[in-house]
């Protein structure tokens, strides 16, 4: 991850030295920190025995099964950030505060709405949980058990996404979906798990194209 994080900061500091904007360079560098991931988590793979890869990436489950367990976990994953969000924004004035000032963020150029929308749907999935369920899961099972593996795994997983600390019940619900997650793969492997990533993501995705107008929420005092 720290490979990865600096991969992203030399990218902004690329983009911003060739003339790109804050915005531009932010996206270049989100991309290439999930392509790092995706990079420095195959190197490390490269490193493992043939049946340690074998057993990391191996599907347990049938197509169907992957495809309906993806859907539901992403699902209600994306609905309990819903409940948290709004729960958050009742309570927290900062947090409402942040919301609305987020809704009036200009819009993205298509080049980069289309590199995010790749890193969100294919980067990031397939690079995450290789690194935070194909390697570290797999690593932390062997010291202690396999609930505290899952919940320290998500906890870094939710820790690793820096661009979520201004708004804190996003960030509980990512970590909280890394824990899910860390059952998904146990249970029904690397394919699937990637796959509810994958899906959970791409609501994300969709609203990059998508105008939907909101009103500023009155904040409480």
């Amino acid at each position: 991850m720290v490979g990865a994080i600096f991969v992203s900061a030399f990218a902004y500091a690329l983009a911003t030295a060739v003339g790109a904007g804050a915005t531009s360079a932010g996206t270049v560098a989100g991309v290439a920190m999930a392509l790092g991931i995706l990079v420095l988590g195959l190197m490390v793979r490269a490193a493992l025995s043939p049946a340690e890869r074998r057993l990391m990436m191996e599907p347990r489950c049938s197509w169907g099964v992957t495809i309906g367990v993806a859907l539901g976990v992403a699902l209600a994953a994306r609905i309990g950030i819903g409940i948290l969000t709004e729960i958050g924004r009742r309570i927290d004035p900062a947090l409402c505060r942040r919301i609305n000032e987020l809704s009036l963020e200009p819009t993205p150029q298509m080049w980069q709405k289309v590199a995010v929308a790749v890193a969100l749907v294919v980067l990031a999935p397939l690079g995450e949980e290789l690194v935070f369920r194909g390697i570290l899961l797999r690593g932390l099972v062997r010291m202690v058990p396999f609930a505290a593996s899952a919940w320290i795994s998500g906890a870094l997983f939710g820790a690793s996404h820096i661009q979520y600390y201004a708004t804190w019940p996003v960030l509980l619900g990512v970590g909280l979906f890394g824990v899910a997650n860390a059952y998904v793969y146990r249970r029904y492997g690397y394919r699937t798990a990637v796959a509810a990533h994958a899906l959970f993501n791409l609501a994300a995705a969709v609203f990059l194209f998508v105008d939907v107008s909101q009103a500023d929420v009155e904040c409480p005092t």
